[in-house]
């Protein structure tokens, strides 16, 4: 490490040079990235049975689907049908929906010995002298319809829309996609607060949503308490613009190599850059605290600045060894979001510790050294000080009553790990969000008046077509069938 300090502050300018065109080099490459989120990309990715289930889905429709209810007097009514008709053609022409149903599709069928006869529930109201109220009431009957394209009560109806079906849709479109759904629904003059939508794909984009704001608003306040961190520490200006410039040098050359791996920026890898910010910023509060350090014992500046690269650097360079490793260990999960976020937190971990003891010493020698007083003379010292005299009590302690903190730190252990015991992993989207949130009161809302709204695509198959029409396979689906509609 030292004939390394000693190699860059020796070409000092080249090398800064040399930092400044990786930098640019890597904003353009960030430039380049979109943020877009497929969740089957991201966990399932090369999964063989993620492979079966695309060709069922090309085969038999997708199965992310948008329900939007909305109530109504009478769904049947012919002013209520042609107030619908306009909002389903815009939903359709929308980009990447495959198909719409509601109760202008419902249908039920009789007949007698010598005939089927098909009959659709929007025609027949729409006959002259119909009585809709009684259509309704069969319709809400019905098992294929009710509780799924109108309520049981009659007083609500419910637009399923199909999405096209594919893998690479990009989550962070679906608020986008939702927004224009109901915006069709608003032009045909539905009041908004009279609609109410749920679905897995609604709900994904509200939790998308809220991600990116939590993100907009926290990435900022990291930096804030960072600095202002920082400038307690130390009480002055050239650290804080230090840290800062490195901080942000390692986070521009991380998410370039993100990028580079994958131009397809994904919400987990959106969440590197406060990570690398709080570590970058750990290795260069390290190379301060060294070099203010010998400075005091009274060395020249640029022996000041030679010790502390080489003392600071190796410490620096295993404890980001570990951290790397323990990165890049993601790679070992057998999920692609993880591989990906794994190995760019591992560079990241890498950039950023060279990045601090290439440039922090440079930027030490370009700088006029500071102005130091006797030791507690200053304010400025005193956070150092302070800090020192606890770790001394601390260091203290544990010297005088080695059994008796071993046994506290134990009692904290077993209490911890009581506690992680009870760690409960939620997979339910929707118990992300807020209790008040429009999708869980929109699922409140289904959950009274419909069957439900999530679904779940279950396929048999044989190996011949004929195969799934033998008696005894009928039979033995509408067992099926029964058993599931027993479970809660």
């Amino acid at each position: 490490m030292d004939a390394y300090i000693r190699l860059i502050l020796r070409f000092r300018w080249p090398v800064v040079l040399g930092i400044v065109a990786v930098t640019l080099a890597s904003s353009w490459m960030m430039s380049q990235g979109v943020v877009a989120s497929s969740l089957g990309r991201m966990f399932l990715g090369e999964h063989p049975a993620y492979a079966r289930y695309l060709e069922r889905v090309k085969d038999f429709g997708s199965d992310e689907i948008v329900i939007i209810g909305y109530e109504t007097r009478d769904p049947l009514l012919p002013a209520e049908q042609e107030r619908l008709r306009p909002v389903l053609r815009a939903i359709e022409r929308l980009p990447l929906v495959a198909d719409t149903r509601s109760v202008l599709d419902a249908q039920w069928v009789d007949g007698d010995a010598e005939a089927l006869r098909v009959h659709s529930y929007g025609r027949s109201a729409r006959r002259e002298g119909a009585e809709t109220a009684a259509l309704t009431a069969r319709m809400g009957a019905d098992p294929f319809a009710g509780g799924l394209l109108v309520s049981t009560d009659g007083r609500a109806a419910a637009v399923v829309i199909e999405l096209a079906a594919g893998s690479d849709r990009p989550v962070e479109r679906l608020p986008e996609m939702i927004e224009g759904f109901v915006a069709a629904f608003e032009a045909g003059g539905f009041e908004r607060e009279a609609l109410h939508v749920v679905g897995l794909p609604a709900t994904v984009g509200a939790v998308i949503e809220t991600t990116y704001w939590n993100f907009k608003t926290l990435f900022p306040i990291v930096c804030l308490v960072l600095l202002l961190a920082v400038w307690v520490m130390f009480r002055r200006l050239w650290p804080v613009f230090i840290a800062f410039t490195v901080a942000g040098v390692a986070v521009v050359w991380t998410m370039g190599f993100a990028v580079l791996l994958d131009r397809h920026v994904s919400v987990l890898v959106s969440t590197v850059p406060a990570v690398i910010l709080v570590i970058s910023f750990s290795d260069v509060i390290h190379l301060v605290s060294a070099y203010l350090l010998e400075l005091r014992a009274g060395r020249p500046k640029d022996e000041a600045v030679l010790v502390a690269g080489t003392d600071v650097g190796v410490a620096c360079l295993w404890t980001s060894a570990t951290t790397f490793v323990g990165f890049v260990a993601l790679a070992l999960v057998p999920t692609p979001i993880f591989r990906q976020l794994g190995l760019v937190l591992g560079v990241g971990v890498g950039g950023s510790l060279l990045i601090a003891v290439t440039l922090v010493p440079i930027l030490f020698s370009l700088l006029p050294a500071p102005a130091l007083k006797a030791k507690g003379a200053s304010h400025r010292e005193a956070m150092p000080d302070l800090l020192g005299r606890v770790l001394a009590w601390a260091a203290g302690l544990s010297r005088r009553r080695p059994r008796q903190v071993v046994i506290f730190f134990g009692l904290m252990t077993v209490a911890a790990c009581a506690a992680a015991a009870r760690v409960h992993v939620e997979t339910d989207f929707a118990r992300r969000l807020d209790g008040d949130h429009r999708v869980r009161r929109d699922m409140a809302w289904f959950a009274e008046r419909f069957a439900g709204a999530s679904t779940l695509d279950l396929y048999v198959s044989a190996e011949t077509a004929e195969g799934l029409l033998r008696p005894e396979v009928m039979e033995r689906l509408d067992l099926l069938q029964r058993r599931i509609l027993a479970l809660p």
